[in-house]
């Protein structure tokens, strides 16, 4: 039997979230897979689960009929933005907010992806038409570049040789030190793993702004600095801060604050 994987996840801000009166950031999983809704799923006791879901039970002891997601962020584990629920709540939830079957990553309509399309063409921002859409911005890509609905019709953003705008740099590092992996990056921004990297190290595209990646991601923090990114944690500091402030990545962060790294110490 394989050894099981513990959940991992990484604090995200959206502004979505405070304009629905959410104060907290997100806490998406890094560990595990996500299916094709964007839920993070997990395997526990020979069950498939949704971590969010299995998040909740352990913390409560519940099962309700649904757990629904406040955030509106499928793969999202923070206790303070689930809540119970039932099919009917969950469906007037959706209604509400205008939130399509399937959550952030739900089907598209025709006319939506048409819409997209057109309007990446002309170099709209993916972010925004993500936000705008309630999706992710690698939906957004994938139906810019013709991945996805591939019988619907509107122009097909092509990607040879595309050169990344000062908006694409900044999001692209924003990203980066939140956690996205370099080939999440490379299919959202329609650009090479290499070109991600050394724009995230900030080989390329140096006069444009966003936070720089250290080139030195395997630093070995010492037992005091250890100690000291636990006691921050546990006072509140954010896990984004404390990578900046130590020089590591997020997901160091994290592994460090739930006694995966440095269990020597």
């Amino acid at each position: 039997m394989g050894k099981k994987r513990n959940l991992e996840w990484v604090e995200v801000f959206y502004q979505r979230n405070v304009d629905l009166g959410i104060a907290s950031c997100c806490h998406e999983v890094i560990s595990h897979w996500r299916d094709k809704n964007g839920y993070a799923c997990i395997k526990r006791n020979n069950r498939k689960w949704r971590a969010h879901r299995w998040v909740w039970c352990q913390l409560t002891g519940d099962s309700p009929e649904v757990v629904m997601h406040l955030c509106d962020n499928p793969c999202c584990v923070n206790p303070e933005h689930l809540c119970a629920g039932t099919t009917a709540d969950n469906n007037h939830d959706r209604d509400l907010k205008g939130r399509w079957a399937g959550g952030r990553n739900g089907a598209l309509s025709s006319e939506q992806v048409i819409d997209i399309r057109h309007r990446c063409a002309v170099g709209e921002n993916r972010s925004t038409l993500a936000l705008e859409f309630n999706v992710s911005e690698a939906v957004i890509q994938q139906v810019a570049i013709g991945k996805n609905y591939k019988d619907v019709a509107g122009p097909i953003t092509k990607i040879d040789n595309r050169r990344l705008t000062s908006e694409d740099v900044v999001r692209m590092r924003e990203l980066n030190v939140q956690g996205v992996s370099l080939s999440k990056l490379s299919i959202m921004f329609e650009v090479s793993k290499q070109t991600v990297h050394r724009t995230v190290i900030g080989e390329f595209y140096k006069k444009y702004g966003g936070p720089i990646r250290p080139t030195n991601p395997t630093k070995r923090l010492s037992k005091e600095e250890v100690e000291t990114v636990k006691y921050l944690r546990a006072s509140g500091a954010t896990q984004s801060s404390l990578a900046k402030q130590f020089r590591v990545s997020m997901a160091t962060i994290s592994r460090v604050v739930n006694g995966l790294r440095y269990k020597d110490f």
